[in-house]
C-alpha cells in the first residue's frame, strides 16, 4: 500500500458515502470486476500475495478520479507517462 493508493479511494468512499457517485446497478459492478480480473489473471503471475498492479496503478486513480468528476491529468508522452516522475500535482484537484 502507499498513500496514493490509499487516499484517492479513501476520497472515492466517502464521496460514495455522501451520496455523490452515481453507481450502476450490482449486476454491472459485478461484470465490471470480472473484466478487470480476468485482464489482471491475463497479464500477470498471481503470487501468495496477489497481483502487483505498479505500472497500472495511474489506470486505476484515473477511474476514480473520473468516478468523481475529477479532471485526469495526463503528459501526452508515453516516455513521461510510465517512466518519468509521478508527481502530486497529478491529484491537485482531489482535496
Amino acid at each position: 500500500m502507499s498513500n496514493l493508493t490509499s487516499e484517492i479511494p479513501a476520497h472515492w468512499l466517502s464521496h460514495c458515502f455522501r451520496d455523490e457517485l452515481s453507481l450502476p446497478a450490482k449486476t454491472e459492478m459485478d461484470k465490471e470486476v470480472a473484466r478487470v480480473r480476468a485482464w489482471a489473471e491475463d497479464r500477470f503471475d498471481l503470487g501468495e500475495a496477489g497481483f502487483f498492479i505498479g505500472p497500472h496503478i495511474s489506470h486505476y486513480t484515473d477511474e476514480l478520479m473520473e468516478d468523481m468528476g475529477l479532471p485526469v491529468q495526463r503528459t501526452g508522452n508515453f516516455f513521461t507517462e510510465y517512466f518519468g516522475r509521478f508527481l502530486p500535482r497529478r491529484y491537485r484537484e482531489l482535496g
